[in-house]
């Protein structure tokens, strides 16, 4: 749609059309409504005796010059009436557009209802009048003319009929430059403040169910027609408006739904429409947009491809990824994982080759941002770039922070969908696989091969077990974030305390005014070090040690013998590896490996136990601890029947075995170089579901969007907090199983009672209920104390 523009600077006293009818379709408004400036001159009356003398003088004038303009105090049907009363149009419309804010402000008067606008401020006036400018609703015709119909009625409805309907939606328009690369879109809020509605005829009678059928479908033009008559009211006054940018937010949202689209970052079209909303949400209008992705760090194996690859130098002879160009752009982003800004490639510092084609492709000023998946490795790359220098630069980075989640959701949907539709579900993909399910893989496989040994196996249907019961557990460390924050910053100011005394040292002999300075720093430092430390604090004082530090320690080191020694011996007491004090952080490391290590080996060895009871899927995942999945059921089973009996005793083994990760996990605390301990849980999921092998992960996860409980719940259980407390579930020495009905409560209970008899656990059983978690509601907890002294042997009753 498009905006007739006025042809005449005299713009707020001509009939300028504010839709055009042609594009539009004859607007025709059902309901009489005419232009009326009585509502108006209404408000000013009141103001005559404003305390306000602005105002009052400003009522007074209008009240006078209204006197001469009986035309104007009756409704107006030929806009004509309105010529030569400029002036007076302008008073009436103070009070709405200011005259210290006219020549800013967007802003139009229409009558009720009606497509055609009697006055534009000069501004908006002005952008119309260059004829280089469009404008377009960004709701569908149909949809715009029925709202507003359902609005006018709503309003109808309120006054007469005691309602309270809110029918408001804004009204968007797009303004481009005929021939340009960029658009700005606005939101165009109406207001009513002047508008009457007049009764023609007696009130007809109309129930709350015919109401509420009307809202159920606002868009349902001929229902609301029957209810509320068009020949029984009239509208008269005028309603205005102001067109509010929401370029950035407009544009955001764009850029979302476009992402969403199947195969959003495969075509070159895609592209080429993400850079063209990109343009306008940075108002850079030569900006270029480019994605690629690719797994980080590169491994000897084959790489998938992803065939996302709409780099800058993607036609480059070039590779980007060469060690060659060790300090290029691209591998400097891959090593750090940060954003990287270059305002100004020419004055980039040591540059490759790559930063030289950069340039030839027109390229100067550019912004590269890591894309990681989940786990914070690089799953690719977005990147910007303008021909101008400073065209972007590091103002862009708020921007820009909320592209790359967008964009990361994008690369790793793709990736999936990529990923399965071309590999092969070939045997030797398959050896990885749990024995428990290897039988599966292959006789899908065989069952192919039969067929056609010519057929790709690609095109072999899914692996699935039906109706599985899952059985999560883990064993986690307790705080282990804290521990390693500790570590960090003991090490660190540990670190900081050794320059400061070689510093201290040498300034006694040596003239140089940064050793003070640097001292004054590092005391500022050690004492934000006090207070606590972030992820970036970590990098920042890092590169402070590495790059400021050492830099002037070896340097007089080499030119003062006096101070050789110390340093020597400072350096010498560093880490290898890391090149800074390491002992707080390897004791943790140390004291973290030792507690998985000791995880890992029970749940194997339990595992192997439990397999011999009833053949079942098993997988552990480490984390600060470990987590397991077991999945167990008749289709697993493949020759043997499953029974309830079995599941019990999978449940009462999984107990056991956390005891079991629980008592070893205290017996260590003494030879832990940093002591922690570790809180066990276990998710009870009372109901089977249907499993799948994702062939890009090489591991089973539910099937089928009804499955999801178990998945989400999973994911939010570790978060659990104790209704009515601030209290986690999570607590250490302790083992907490999370329920969510009462037969599960019993059954866990009776499994609580025997392993207390067997001294397994404490005697004292812990009820709660779980705080609302993030989609999940109504779970429910035990928790006991495991017992630090071994059971005897279990009672083979």
């Amino acid at each position: 749609m498009e905006i007739i523009t006025p042809q005449s600077d005299n713009y707020s006293s001509k009939k300028a059309q504010l839709i055009n009818e042609e594009k539009f379709g004859p607007y025709t408004f059902p309901f009489k409504t005419q232009l009326s400036f009585e509502p108006l001159i209404k408000f000013w009356r009141t103001k005559l005796g404003s305390e306000d003398r602005g105002e009052a003088v400003l009522a007074k004038e209008i009240m006078s010059m209204l006197e001469e303009a009986p035309e104007l105090q009756k409704p107006i049907e030929d806009f004509s009436v309105l010529d030569g009363y400029d002036d007076l149009v302008e008073l009436l419309l103070a009070g709405i557009f200011p005259s210290v804010l006219r020549d800013k402000q967007l802003g139009f008067a229409i009558p009720p209802f009606l497509l055609k606008g009697f006055y534009f401020t000069p501004r908006l006036s002005e952008l119309l009048l260059a004829r280089e400018i469009r404008f377009g609703f960004g709701t569908n015709p149909i949809l715009t003319k029925a709202v507003s119909i359902a609005r006018a009625c709503a309003i109808i409805l309120n006054k007469f009929y005691g309602q309270n309907i809110v029918i408001d939606p804004p009204f968007n328009f797009v303004m481009r430059p005929k021939g340009k690369s960029m658009e700005r879109y606005y939101k165009s809020e109406l207001y009513g403040d002047f508008l009457e509605i007049k009764q023609l005829k007696p009130l007809q009678e109309i129930s709350q169910d015919q109401i509420n059928r009307l809202l159920s479908n606002i868009y349902d033009t001929q229902a609301w027609l029957e209810i509320v008559p068009p020949t029984h009211f009239e509208f008269e006054g005028l309603v205005f408006a102001n067109l509010i940018d929401v370029t950035e937010e407009e544009s955001l949202s764009r850029i979302k739904h476009k992402l969403l689209e199947n195969d959003a970052l495969i075509h070159p079209q895609s592209i080429q429409d993400l850079q063209f909303i990109a343009r306008n949400y940075f108002g850079v209008p030569d900006l270029r947009l480019g994605v690629k992705a690719f797994d980080y760090p590169m491994t000897s194996e084959a790489p998938f491809r992803y065939k996302i690859e709409h780099n800058f130098l993607i036609d480059s002879p070039l590779e980007i990824f060469d060690p060659e160009f060790e300090n290029s752009v691209y591998l400097r982003l891959c090593r750090k994982n940060t954003i990287m800004v270059i305002e100004d490639l020419v004055q980039y510092h040591d540059p490759t080759d790559i930063e030289v084609e950069l340039l030839n492709y027109g390229i100067r000023s550019l912004v590269i941002a890591p894309l990681n998946d989940d786990h914070g490795q690089i799953i690719g790359f977005l990147e910007l770039g303008s021909s101008r220098p400073n065209g972007l630069n590091a103002l862009n980075l708020m921007k820009i922070s909320e592209l790359i989640p967008l964009f990361e959701i994008a690369v790793e949907r793709s990736r999936e969908e990529t990923t399965n539709r071309v590999q092969a579900l070939i045997r030797t993909n398959y050896t990885h696989i749990h024995p428990s399910v290897e039988w599966k893989f292959i006789s899908t496989a065989y069952k192919y091969l039969d067929e056609d040994p010519l057929v790709p196996l690609k095109r072999a249907e899914p692996i699935r077990f039906k109706q599985v019961f899952p059985l999560y557990g883990q064993s986690d460390v307790v705080s282990s974030s804290s521990f390693r924050n500790q570590a960090i910053r003991a090490d660190y100011i540990d670190n900081l305390k050794r320059i400061q005394k070689i510093l201290k040292e040498a300034n006694v002999f040596l003239d140089l005014p940064l050793l003070p300075h640097y001292q004054w720093e590092i005391d500022n430092v050690i004492e934000s070090l006090s207070k606590g430390i972030s992820t970036s604090d970590e990098v920042r004082i890092y590169q402070f040690i590495h790059s400021d530090i050492h830099s002037i320690l070896k340097q007089i080191e080499h030119d003062h013998p006096q101070v050789t020694e110390m340093v020597k011996g400072y350096f010498n007491d560093l880490d290898p590896h890391f090149g800074i004090v390491y002992r707080q952080r390897r004791d943790y490391e140390e004291s973290l490996r030792t507690i998985n290590n000791t995880i890992e080996h029970i749940l194997e060895e339990e595992d192997d136990r439990a397999q011999k009871m009833i053949p079942h899927y098993f997988e552990k995942i480490k984390t600060d601890g470990y987590e397991f999945n077991i999945y167990v059921g008749q289709s697993i089973m493949r020759d043997a029947t499953f029974t309830d009996v079995h599941l019990k005793n999978l449940r009462l083994w999984q107990l056991t075995t956390l005891c079991r990760i629980g008592r070893e996990i205290a017996k260590i605390q003494t030879s832990l170089s940093c002591p922690m301990d570790t809180a066990q849980m276990v998710l009870a999921y009372p109901s089977a579901i249907d499993i799948r092998f994702r062939t890009d992960e090489k591991k089973f996860d539910v099937d089928g969007v009804y499955n999801m409980d178990f998945e989400i719940i999973k994911k939010r259980v570790d978060k659990a907090v104790i209704k009515g407390s601030q209290d986690r579930l999570r607590k250490a020495g302790h083992l907490s199983v999370v329920y969510m009905h009462e037969s599960q409560r019993q059954e866990y209970q009776e499994y609580f009672n025997y392993l207390i008899k067997n001294h397994y656990l404490e005697p004292a059983v812990e009820h709660f209920e779980i705080e609302k978690l993030q989609d999940v509601e109504g779970l429910r907890a035990l928790r006991v104390m495991i017992k630090v002294d071994d059971p005897p042997q279990l009672s083979k009753k």
